[in-house]
């Protein structure tokens, strides 16, 4: 345990206990920030230290986006800009995580309406890099590459010249998932790594994992997942560790692990349908349809109605005829039926 938290406690003095509870979530894992974050909120409020509660509804924003509390993110964002507001403190970042919890929930209309809620005039250059990689990546979800692919550059040279060097790998992921995306099965994991650098970006994480099923390479694939998700785990990052157990799921898939296929995408429904996870929640009712196929189990018809249900619910929320057709002509899009 915390050692301030230790004599915080042993004193029993509650307010001390609130800030040294604080710093330890601070230093913990996503999941010791999520046990304590509504605890912590509600303390500072009845306090009415109003600073502490800004700090503390920012870390509370990243915290429920990354533990896949999307609903909860959104709630925090608007909690977190009327508190901004009423402090005269310019909301930077807010509208922009708001939006990429609202592109994980599939509603991409939502999502513009809050990058166009960050301040992003010319006082806060920071609040334009950072909306700008919000575009990115709700252009990255709505399967707009080559938009990704002209304004990118941009956003590199703004997070560089503002020394957030914590953006760049986020850049990089999306970079070479578009890469990824744009070039056909087969292509090998050799020229998509040259190409992505070539671009100026860095092949890893979730783009490494795709690039390798892309080759054809479904053993790496599912190797490089397996390595990643106890790490997801143990930190309680539970966004990447769903995102990165679809993309088992479509190695198996490829490895012909149909029954293992089907029985880690019931997991997955179960534990991601709750959250209302639409962009994902369609993908994973897709995977599980074909490994049902495979399996001849009467259930598949059904899982890949739901897959289109719920694709199509996505789908409507963007309001661009020529994106959404973009978004439906994607590869996972166009195998099912619209």
């Amino acid at each position: 345990e915390n050692r301030a938290l230790a004599i915080a406690r042993e004193l029993g003095d509650a307010e001390l206990e609130i800030d040294a509870l604080r710093g330890a979530t601070r230093m913990g894992t996503i999941a010791d920030r999520l046990a304590n974050t509504e605890r912590i909120a509600t303390a500072l409020e009845r306090r009415g230290d109003l600073i502490a509660l800004n700090e503390h509804h920012f870390d509370s924003i990243w915290t429920y986006w990354r533990a896949g509390r999307f609903m909860d993110c959104v709630a925090c964002c608007d909690r977190a800009t009327k508190l901004a507001e009423r402090l005269g403190i310019p909301p930077v970042q807010y509208g922009t995580i708001k939006s990429f919890a609202q592109v994980d929930l599939g509603r991409f209309d939502a999502a513009w309406e809050a990058l166009e809620q960050e301040v992003a005039d010319d006082a806060h250059p920071f609040g334009q890099v950072f909306q700008g990689l919000g575009q990115m990546v709700w252009y990255a979800g709505a399967g707009d590459f080559e938009r990704v692919f002209r304004d990118i550059p941009r956003i590199y040279a703004g997070a560089r010249e503002l020394q957030r060097a914590w953006m760049i790998p986020w850049l990089d992921n999306l970079l070479a998932s578009a890469i990824v995306e744009s070039k056909p099965a087969g292509t090998s994991l050799v020229t998509v790594r040259a190409a992505v650098e070539a671009a100026g970006g860095h092949l890893a994480d979730e783009a490494l994992v795709s690039a390798l099923l892309r080759a054809g390479d479904a053993e790496a694939a599912l190797a490089e997942c397996a390595r990643r998700l106890p790490l997801f785990e143990a930190d309680g990052h539970v966004r990447n560790y769903w995102l990165t157990e679809e993309l088992r799921i479509r190695a198996l898939l490829a490895l012909g692990e149909f029954a293992e296929a089907r029985d880690a995408a019931d997991v997955v429904l179960a534990a991601v349908g709750p959250l209302a996870w639409g962009s994902l929640l369609w993908r994973v009712h897709a995977s599980l349809a074909a490994a049902l196929e495979e399996l001849g189990d009467d259930r598949a018809a059904a899982e890949r109605q739901a897959a289109t249900e719920r694709l199509m619910a996505v789908a409507g929320t963007l309001n661009d005829g020529s994106v959404r057709s973009r978004f439906l002509e994607s590869r996972a899009a166009a195998e099912l039926p619209g």
